[in-house]
């Protein structure tokens, strides 16, 4: 995976314009193949920064979806936003690849996702006597005899 970070300079005067030129952009990287994260603006204070992050699979995905520049006539609309309005004064692009905190497994969800009635909170006492070599925090469950369950409702309140 590679993460394109976009670091703008705006005018913070044409901020409404800036959000209509963003928005285009996350919906064609999304149309694309691509993972929007989104845009950053500036939320207190004056400021003239803006960043935006998004991700394709692979450098080459990202050079397909950057071949259709200047071409696309979405994306000569969606530039004509930012040349029009001189929403940004300036931009920068740097590949970066993410380093992510590891994942629970994929039944930590179950888990979490247990409903009790209303007014009630799930608790839960996972006992798991078989070692693991993970590196997570987490253990890893077997159905086996060494592993137990258990789940209840309490009542929420204290």
């Amino acid at each position: 995976m590679i993460t394109c970070v976009v670091h703008y300079t705006i005018d913070p005067a044409r901020i409404e314009a800036f959000e209509r030129f963003a928005g285009e952009w996350m919906r064609l990287v999304a149309k694309h193949g691509g993972t929007h994260h989104g845009y950053f603006l500036p939320a207190e204070g004056a400021s003239d920064r803006a960043e935006a992050l998004f991700s394709f699979e692979s450098l080459a995905a990202y050079e397909r979806y950057r071949s259709r520049f200047g071409q696309d006539p979405e994306f000569v609309a969606a530039d004509r936003i930012r040349d029009e309005s001189g929403c940004v004064v300036r931009y920068d692009r740097t590949f970066m690849r993410p380093l992510l905190p590891p994942a629970p497994p994929a039944w930590a969800g179950l888990i979490e996702g247990l409903a009790c009635s209303p007014g009630t909170r799930a608790t839960r006492n996972i006992r798991c006597t078989s070692r693991t070599t993970s590196s997570s925090s987490w253990p890893t469950p077997r159905r086996s005899p060494t592993t137990s369950w258990t789940v209840s409702c309490r009542s929420a309140s204290p």
